[in-house]
């Protein structure tokens, strides 16, 4: 079984994607307004690529494993019904994008820069999606691969209820709470994450 390690930027915070394949697993890169505001406000604009999109891997959530620094984990929502979007609290690192209930068994894991050319483990980019917020040089016209994307989604979803991996989700307690107590943004800062410098 391939297994993928993760870091936050200084170290104190790592996890681990087990079973990672094409077949588990499916990339793409996200050019959302949300997606870039969430990066700004954490000071890490350095997760987007030069045209605003954010590399992610979306993933059964029963297949990342916390190793280091769980302590470290903190939960932003960028308005009281937003998705829930993860991060350490030690270096402000994006660490993934979730539903807000495991009950739907939903991960996207940000693929950091250094981290994002992992074709060989996990195959190629499969979708771009939202690009009506990309921006900058050669920015993408065309949302692709959308389909494949929800299917894969759907599949993975269906298999987790029924084998009952949804209830193995490192981001949420036995009892189906988040880890961490959700912190939303105020319009003044959403305002200000979403400004493109």
């Amino acid at each position: 079984m391939t297994s993928l390690s993760f870091s936050c930027d200084c170290g104190k915070t790592t996890w681990v994607l087990r079973n990672a394949t094409p077949k588990t697993a499916t990339r793409a890169i996200c050019y959302c307004a949300d997606c870039q505001a969430f990066a700004r406000h954490l000071g890490s604009d350095t997760t987007l690529d030069s045209n605003g999109g954010t590399a992610l891997n979306q993933c059964n959530p029963a297949d990342i494993d916390v190793q280091t620094g769980a302590e470290n984990i903190a939960l932003l929502r960028l308005s009281p019904k937003g998705i829930f979007r993860w991060h350490t609290s030690c270096c402000n690192t994006p660490m993934a994008n979730t539903a807000h209930t495991p009950g739907v068994p939903f991960t996207s894991l940000i693929l950091a820069p250094a981290q994002a050319d992992v074709g060989s483990v996990l195959g190629p980019n499969q979708a771009l999606v939202n690009v009506q917020a990309a921006h900058g040089h050669n920015a993408p016209k065309a949302t692709k691969g959308m389909g494949r994307l929800v299917r894969k989604f759907i599949l993975r979803a269906i298999n987790a209820r029924l084998n009952g991996d949804w209830k193995k989700n490192p981001f949420f307690t036995s009892d189906r709470s988040p880890i961490a107590t959700p912190r939303v943004l105020t319009k003044d800062e959403r305002t200000a994450a979403s400004a493109r410098s």
